[in-house]
Protein backbone atom coordinates (compact mmCIF):
# COMPACT_ATOMS: atom_id res chain seq x y z
CA UNK A 1 0.00 0.00 0.00
CA UNK A 2 3.24 2.28 0.21
CA UNK A 3 2.64 5.10 -2.55
CA UNK A 4 -0.81 4.12 -3.58
CA UNK A 5 -1.90 7.78 -4.14
CA UNK A 6 1.15 8.69 -5.66
CA UNK A 7 0.82 5.29 -8.31
CA UNK A 8 -2.93 5.92 -8.86
CA UNK A 9 -2.30 9.85 -9.19
CA UNK A 10 0.39 9.34 -12.79
CA UNK A 11 -1.39 6.32 -13.67
CA UNK A 12 -4.72 8.79 -14.03
CA UNK A 13 -2.68 10.79 -16.49
CA UNK A 14 -3.05 9.58 -19.76
CA UNK A 15 0.52 8.13 -21.51
CA UNK A 16 1.78 6.90 -18.10
CA UNK A 17 2.41 3.36 -17.86
CA UNK A 18 1.47 1.16 -15.61
CA UNK A 19 3.12 0.31 -12.35
CA UNK A 20 4.56 -3.20 -13.02
CA UNK A 21 4.59 -5.68 -10.63
CA UNK A 22 7.25 -6.23 -7.80
CA UNK A 23 8.69 -2.58 -9.27
CA UNK A 24 9.33 -0.29 -6.53
CA UNK A 25 7.14 2.63 -6.70
CA UNK A 26 9.74 5.42 -6.01
CA UNK A 27 11.88 4.11 -9.00
CA UNK A 28 9.39 3.86 -11.47
CA UNK A 29 7.78 7.61 -10.66
CA UNK A 30 11.35 8.81 -11.07
CA UNK A 31 11.75 6.82 -14.53
CA UNK A 32 7.94 7.80 -15.88
CA UNK A 33 8.52 11.57 -15.09
CA UNK A 34 11.91 12.07 -16.53
CA UNK A 35 14.39 11.46 -13.78
CA UNK A 36 15.65 8.04 -13.36
CA UNK A 37 18.28 6.62 -14.40
CA UNK A 38 16.10 4.67 -17.08
CA UNK A 39 14.63 7.37 -18.67
CA UNK A 40 10.90 6.97 -20.15
CA UNK A 41 10.03 9.66 -22.84
CA UNK A 42 6.49 8.58 -23.54
CA UNK A 43 5.05 11.89 -21.65
CA UNK A 44 6.35 14.96 -21.49
CA UNK A 45 7.25 16.21 -18.41
CA UNK A 46 5.34 19.38 -19.16
CA UNK A 47 2.16 17.40 -18.79
CA UNK A 48 3.10 16.45 -15.39
CA UNK A 49 3.19 19.92 -14.46
CA UNK A 50 -0.06 20.49 -15.48
CA UNK A 51 -1.75 17.79 -14.60
CA UNK A 52 -0.95 18.69 -10.44
CA UNK A 53 -1.44 22.39 -11.25
CA UNK A 54 -5.15 21.00 -11.86
CA UNK A 55 -5.06 18.17 -10.04
CA UNK A 56 -6.83 17.85 -6.13
CA UNK A 57 -4.16 16.50 -4.86
CA UNK A 58 -2.34 19.94 -5.02
CA UNK A 59 -5.48 21.84 -3.63
CA UNK A 60 -5.03 18.90 -0.57
CA UNK A 61 -1.61 19.76 -0.33
CA UNK A 62 -1.67 22.81 -0.17
CA UNK A 63 -3.98 23.01 2.40
CA UNK A 64 -2.00 20.73 4.48
CA UNK A 65 1.38 23.01 4.18
CA UNK A 66 -0.76 26.12 5.08
CA UNK A 67 -2.20 24.52 7.91
CA UNK A 68 0.64 23.28 9.67
CA UNK A 69 2.66 26.68 8.85
CA UNK A 70 -0.18 28.58 10.54
CA UNK A 71 0.18 28.67 14.52
CA UNK A 72 -2.80 27.82 16.38
CA UNK A 73 -4.44 30.05 18.52
CA UNK A 74 -2.33 30.43 21.66
CA UNK A 75 0.56 28.22 20.75
CA UNK A 76 3.99 29.74 21.61
CA UNK A 77 7.03 29.40 19.04
CA UNK A 78 8.83 26.69 19.60
CA UNK A 79 12.09 26.86 22.03
CA UNK A 80 14.71 25.08 23.21
CA UNK A 81 16.40 25.32 26.97
CA UNK A 82 20.02 25.30 25.57
CA UNK A 83 21.63 25.20 22.24
CA UNK A 84 23.00 22.19 22.43
CA UNK A 85 21.55 18.80 23.26
CA UNK A 86 24.36 17.49 25.13
CA UNK A 87 26.28 19.37 28.00
CA UNK A 88 29.72 20.28 27.27
CA UNK A 89 31.11 17.45 29.04
CA UNK A 90 29.11 15.44 26.87
CA UNK A 91 30.82 16.43 23.77
CA UNK A 92 34.23 16.67 24.84
CA UNK A 93 34.78 12.76 24.85
CA UNK A 94 32.87 12.17 21.93
CA UNK A 95 33.92 14.72 19.32
CA UNK A 96 37.91 14.20 20.82
CA UNK A 97 37.52 10.45 19.90
CA UNK A 98 36.05 11.10 16.18
CA UNK A 99 39.31 13.51 16.03
CA UNK A 100 41.62 10.87 17.28
CA UNK A 101 40.76 8.64 14.39
CA UNK A 102 40.30 11.45 11.82
CA UNK A 103 43.75 12.17 12.81
CA UNK A 104 45.39 8.76 13.19
CA UNK A 105 43.73 7.48 9.83
CA UNK A 106 45.47 10.04 7.91
CA UNK A 107 48.48 8.00 6.11
CA UNK A 108 49.93 11.29 4.04
CA UNK A 109 50.14 13.45 7.49
CA UNK A 110 51.95 10.38 10.18
CA UNK A 111 53.98 9.19 7.05
CA UNK A 112 55.63 12.89 6.64
CA UNK A 113 56.01 13.30 10.32
CA UNK A 114 57.21 9.22 10.93
CA UNK A 115 59.66 10.07 7.91
CA UNK A 116 60.90 13.72 8.67
CA UNK A 117 61.60 13.69 11.79
CA UNK A 118 63.67 10.54 12.39
CA UNK A 119 65.58 12.26 9.04
CA UNK A 120 66.20 15.38 10.97
CA UNK A 121 66.96 13.97 13.95
CA UNK A 122 70.39 12.16 12.42
CA UNK A 123 70.88 15.41 10.16
CA UNK A 124 71.54 17.26 13.13
CA UNK A 125 72.90 14.01 15.08
CA UNK A 126 75.61 14.15 12.44
CA UNK A 127 75.95 18.42 12.05
CA UNK A 128 76.90 18.45 15.83
CA UNK A 129 77.92 15.03 16.47
CA UNK A 130 79.52 14.66 19.61
CA UNK A 131 79.98 18.66 19.99
CA UNK A 132 83.53 19.30 21.62
CA UNK A 133 82.32 22.63 23.85
CA UNK A 134 86.15 23.38 25.42
CA UNK A 135 85.93 26.91 23.21
CA UNK A 136 83.87 29.22 22.72
CA UNK A 137 83.13 28.14 19.05
CA UNK A 138 82.11 25.12 20.32
CA UNK A 139 80.04 26.31 23.35
CA UNK A 140 78.19 28.71 20.63
CA UNK A 141 77.90 25.73 18.45
CA UNK A 142 76.10 23.94 21.33
CA UNK A 143 74.05 26.81 21.72
CA UNK A 144 73.16 26.79 18.26
CA UNK A 145 71.94 22.96 18.45
CA UNK A 146 69.76 23.86 21.25
CA UNK A 147 67.48 26.39 19.72
CA UNK A 148 67.33 24.77 15.75
CA UNK A 149 67.06 21.50 16.84
CA UNK A 150 63.36 21.89 19.11
CA UNK A 151 62.46 24.51 16.41
CA UNK A 152 62.81 22.70 13.54
CA UNK A 153 60.64 19.75 14.74
CA UNK A 154 57.85 21.95 15.94
CA UNK A 155 57.84 23.92 12.90
CA UNK A 156 57.29 20.71 10.91
CA UNK A 157 54.66 20.37 13.46
CA UNK A 158 52.83 23.59 12.07
CA UNK A 159 53.21 23.18 8.68
CA UNK A 160 51.64 19.76 8.44
CA UNK A 161 49.08 20.87 10.48
CA UNK A 162 47.65 23.75 8.70
CA UNK A 163 46.48 21.56 5.50
CA UNK A 164 44.86 18.69 7.50
CA UNK A 165 42.54 21.43 9.45
CA UNK A 166 41.73 23.22 6.71
CA UNK A 167 40.03 20.42 5.07
CA UNK A 168 38.18 19.97 8.22
CA UNK A 169 36.77 23.12 8.61
CA UNK A 170 33.77 23.11 6.39
CA UNK A 171 32.52 20.27 8.03
CA UNK A 172 33.30 21.89 11.13
CA UNK A 173 31.09 24.96 9.71
CA UNK A 174 27.96 22.40 8.91
CA UNK A 175 28.05 20.75 12.14
CA UNK A 176 28.20 23.91 14.10
CA UNK A 177 25.30 25.55 12.11
CA UNK A 178 23.07 22.15 13.46
CA UNK A 179 24.21 22.59 16.72
CA UNK A 180 25.88 19.38 16.88
CA UNK A 181 28.63 20.54 19.04
CA UNK A 182 30.36 23.45 20.38
CA UNK A 183 33.29 26.16 18.99
CA UNK A 184 34.92 25.08 22.36
CA UNK A 185 34.76 21.58 22.14
CA UNK A 186 35.96 21.43 18.61
CA UNK A 187 39.23 23.23 19.12
CA UNK A 188 39.97 21.42 22.74
CA UNK A 189 39.51 18.19 20.37
CA UNK A 190 41.98 19.73 17.49
CA UNK A 191 44.18 20.28 20.46
CA UNK A 192 43.87 16.89 22.20
CA UNK A 193 44.19 14.91 18.87
CA UNK A 194 47.73 16.26 18.12
CA UNK A 195 49.26 16.24 21.84
CA UNK A 196 49.93 12.09 21.83
CA UNK A 197 51.67 12.84 17.82
CA UNK A 198 53.69 15.24 19.31
CA UNK A 199 54.39 13.86 21.97
CA UNK A 200 55.57 10.39 20.09
CA UNK A 201 57.34 12.16 17.11
CA UNK A 202 59.02 14.79 19.62
CA UNK A 203 60.80 11.80 21.45
CA UNK A 204 61.84 9.90 18.74
CA UNK A 205 63.34 13.16 17.10
CA UNK A 206 64.48 14.02 20.89
CA UNK A 207 66.13 10.84 21.96
CA UNK A 208 68.51 10.88 18.26
CA UNK A 209 69.57 14.54 18.53
CA UNK A 210 70.11 14.85 22.26
CA UNK A 211 72.46 11.43 22.40
CA UNK A 212 74.38 11.69 19.65
CA UNK A 213 75.23 15.54 20.36
CA UNK A 214 75.88 15.05 23.63
CA UNK A 215 74.78 18.17 25.83
CA UNK A 216 75.23 16.43 28.86
CA UNK A 217 75.53 13.18 30.19
CA UNK A 218 72.21 13.42 32.89
CA UNK A 219 69.08 11.89 32.06
CA UNK A 220 67.16 14.60 34.75
CA UNK A 221 68.47 16.74 31.99
CA UNK A 222 67.27 14.94 28.71
CA UNK A 223 63.64 14.83 30.10
CA UNK A 224 63.32 18.35 30.95
CA UNK A 225 64.99 18.89 27.88
CA UNK A 226 62.02 16.52 25.71
CA UNK A 227 59.55 18.06 27.78
CA UNK A 228 59.92 21.75 26.78
CA UNK A 229 60.51 20.57 23.04
CA UNK A 230 57.28 18.72 22.70
CA UNK A 231 55.60 22.11 24.79
CA UNK A 232 57.17 23.74 21.56
CA UNK A 233 56.21 21.24 19.44
CA UNK A 234 52.24 21.54 20.75
CA UNK A 235 52.68 24.76 20.82
CA UNK A 236 53.55 25.34 16.90
CA UNK A 237 50.95 22.88 16.21
CA UNK A 238 47.91 24.93 17.97
CA UNK A 239 49.70 28.58 16.26
CA UNK A 240 48.83 26.79 12.95
CA UNK A 241 45.33 25.96 13.92
CA UNK A 242 44.58 29.23 14.92
CA UNK A 243 45.93 30.36 11.49
CA UNK A 244 43.36 28.13 9.68
CA UNK A 245 40.63 29.52 12.25
CA UNK A 246 41.73 33.21 11.29
CA UNK A 247 42.04 33.61 8.29
CA UNK A 248 39.81 33.02 4.83
CA UNK A 249 41.79 30.50 2.38
CA UNK A 250 44.26 28.01 3.24
CA UNK A 251 47.03 29.55 0.78
CA UNK A 252 46.83 32.01 2.96
CA UNK A 253 47.26 30.62 6.41
CA UNK A 254 50.09 28.71 4.63
CA UNK A 255 51.86 32.19 3.63
CA UNK A 256 51.18 33.58 7.49
CA UNK A 257 53.21 30.07 8.82
CA UNK A 258 56.47 31.64 7.08
CA UNK A 259 55.84 34.78 9.24
CA UNK A 260 55.27 33.33 12.33
CA UNK A 261 58.07 31.02 11.89
CA UNK A 262 60.56 33.79 11.36
CA UNK A 263 59.67 36.40 14.20
CA UNK A 264 59.30 32.77 16.66
CA UNK A 265 62.97 32.39 15.04
CA UNK A 266 64.10 36.09 15.20
CA UNK A 267 63.02 37.06 18.31
CA UNK A 268 63.34 33.80 20.65
CA UNK A 269 66.71 35.17 21.89
CA UNK A 270 69.38 32.96 20.04
CA UNK A 271 69.82 35.32 16.91
CA UNK A 272 69.09 38.31 19.28
CA UNK A 273 69.32 37.54 23.09
CA UNK A 274 66.91 39.10 25.31
CA UNK A 275 69.77 41.47 27.12
CA UNK A 276 70.83 42.94 23.50
CA UNK A 277 66.94 43.67 22.65
CA UNK A 278 65.34 47.26 22.84
CA UNK A 279 63.03 47.99 25.75
CA UNK A 280 60.23 48.03 22.92
CA UNK A 281 60.89 45.14 21.28
CA UNK A 282 61.40 42.28 24.79
CA UNK A 283 57.71 42.01 24.87
CA UNK A 284 57.49 39.72 21.83
CA UNK A 285 59.89 37.69 23.64
CA UNK A 286 57.70 36.89 25.93
CA UNK A 287 55.06 35.89 24.36
CA UNK A 288 57.22 33.64 21.64
CA UNK A 289 57.25 30.07 22.16
CA UNK A 290 60.36 29.58 21.31
CA UNK A 291 62.49 31.97 23.02
CA UNK A 292 60.83 29.42 26.63
CA UNK A 293 61.83 26.65 25.18
CA UNK A 294 64.94 27.92 24.14
CA UNK A 295 66.04 29.33 27.62
CA UNK A 296 64.92 26.63 29.09
CA UNK A 297 67.11 24.16 27.34
CA UNK A 298 70.02 26.68 27.57
CA UNK A 299 69.57 26.81 31.64
CA UNK A 300 69.74 23.10 32.30
CA UNK A 301 72.52 22.30 29.91
CA UNK A 302 75.13 24.99 30.45
CA UNK A 303 74.15 25.47 34.06
CA UNK A 304 76.87 24.06 36.29
CA UNK A 305 78.14 25.10 40.31
CA UNK A 306 81.10 23.85 41.95
CA UNK A 307 84.78 24.17 41.58
CA UNK A 308 85.36 21.16 38.45
CA UNK A 309 82.91 23.49 36.28
CA UNK A 310 84.23 23.61 32.30
CA UNK A 311 85.73 27.30 31.44
CA UNK A 312 86.74 28.30 28.22
CA UNK A 313 88.48 31.67 27.23
CA UNK A 314 87.02 35.19 26.42
CA UNK A 315 87.84 37.89 24.49
CA UNK A 316 86.65 41.11 25.73
CA UNK A 317 88.33 45.02 25.05
CA UNK A 318 89.53 44.19 28.74
CA UNK A 319 91.81 41.37 27.36
CA UNK A 320 91.60 37.75 27.60
CA UNK A 321 89.56 36.36 30.73
CA UNK A 322 88.70 32.52 31.56
CA UNK A 323 85.23 31.99 32.57
CA UNK A 324 82.99 29.42 33.52
CA UNK A 325 80.77 28.39 30.39
CA UNK A 326 77.80 28.59 32.95
CA UNK A 327 78.93 32.13 33.55
CA UNK A 328 79.73 33.07 30.21
CA UNK A 329 76.93 31.61 28.54
CA UNK A 330 74.03 33.46 31.73
CA UNK A 331 75.70 36.15 30.23
CA UNK A 332 75.65 36.08 27.25
CA UNK A 333 71.67 34.41 26.62
CA UNK A 334 70.37 36.38 30.20
CA UNK A 335 68.96 32.97 31.47
CA UNK A 336 68.08 32.46 34.77
CA UNK A 337 68.35 28.81 35.99
CA UNK A 338 66.15 29.43 39.27
CA UNK A 339 63.60 30.15 36.51
CA UNK A 340 63.87 27.10 34.36
CA UNK A 341 60.08 25.43 35.43
CA UNK A 342 58.63 28.70 35.71
CA UNK A 343 59.75 29.19 32.36
CA UNK A 344 58.24 25.85 31.30
CA UNK A 345 55.15 26.47 33.33
CA UNK A 346 54.99 29.61 30.49
CA UNK A 347 55.16 27.92 27.80
CA UNK A 348 52.15 25.91 28.60
CA UNK A 349 50.61 28.57 28.91
CA UNK A 350 50.93 29.96 25.77
CA UNK A 351 49.33 26.83 24.50
CA UNK A 352 46.37 27.82 26.63
CA UNK A 353 46.53 30.96 25.14
CA UNK A 354 46.50 29.97 21.26
CA UNK A 355 43.60 27.26 22.63
CA UNK A 356 41.60 30.25 23.94
CA UNK A 357 42.15 32.50 20.65
CA UNK A 358 41.32 29.32 18.69
CA UNK A 359 37.67 28.87 20.30
CA UNK A 360 36.88 32.45 19.81
CA UNK A 361 38.38 32.88 16.50
CA UNK A 362 35.71 29.66 15.61
CA UNK A 363 32.76 30.71 17.68
CA UNK A 364 32.70 34.71 15.77
CA UNK A 365 34.47 34.13 12.72
CA UNK A 366 33.03 32.50 9.87
CA UNK A 367 35.11 31.89 5.85
CA UNK A 368 31.77 30.94 4.33
CA UNK A 369 31.10 31.33 0.80
CA UNK A 370 26.87 31.38 0.23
Amino acid sequence: NRGRDMVQYLESIPGTPKLPPRTNPADWMLAVIGSGVALDRRVDARVFTEAWHRSRMKVKASRLIEGAGTPRPGSKPLAFKRTYERSLCQQLPVVIKRQMQAAWRNVGLNFTRLLLLPFLGLMFGLLFFDMDTSDVAGVNSMNGFLFVGPTFCAVLFMLTSVPFIARERAVFYRERASNTYSSFAYSTALLVAEIPFCIVYTIIHASITYWMVGPKDDLGVFLHYTLVAVILSINFSSIGQLLVAVVPHKDIAQMLTGTVISLCTLLGGFFLPLPSMAAGVKWLFWINPSSYSYHVAAAIVFHCEGADCPTVQTVSSQGVAVQTVSDFMEHQIGYVYDDRWLMTIGAGSIVLGSHCLMALSLRFLRHLKR
